[in-house]
């Protein structure tokens, strides 16, 4: 994976301002579950995310055009969930230019300490897709 240093910079220490779901706040069985996503200039036209787990349904739904605004320098989305550990769980991340997420666009993925997914600088894409659990 390729990050410039400047922009995993600016990605931890942004990260480090954002309070966290710690596992102590998820019931017994259950894991925290995380995403980061630090915004491009067009991400609040180009991008969306959606997380559908097995028996549950959509737990996150930001079709393209739904994200905040990213007027801001240094904008970004944090999303938690506690979910059980035994749920197959299916995130996708879209863009709909299909440039992928340009500087300082970048977005990270874990569930309880497990990295599911991260953005890779330079990379194009329309559809980024991860798959958690038994059934995956």
């Amino acid at each position: 994976m390729k990050i410039s240093k400047f922009s995993a910079l600016q990605f931890f220490f942004l990260a480090s301002l954002v309070p966290e779901v710690k596992g102590e706040d998820c019931r017994d069985g259950e894991e925290p579950l995380e995403f980061t996503f630090f915004l491009d200039e067009d991400s609040a036209t180009e991008n969306g995310y959606f997380l559908n787990c097995e028996g549950e349904g959509a737990v996150w739904n930001s079709p393209i055009g739904s994200l905040q605004d990213v007027d801001e320098e240094l904008a970004f989305i944090k999303a938690e969930a506690c979910l059980p550990v035994d749920l197959t769980c299916h995130f996708t991340l879209e863009d709909s230019f299909g440039d992928g997420l340009v500087y300082p666009g970048y977005y990270y993925l874990t569930f309880g300490a497990k990295t599911i997914g991260v953005s890779v600088e330079g990379e194009e894409f329309f559809e980024k897709a991860h798959c958690f659990g038994p059934n995956c």
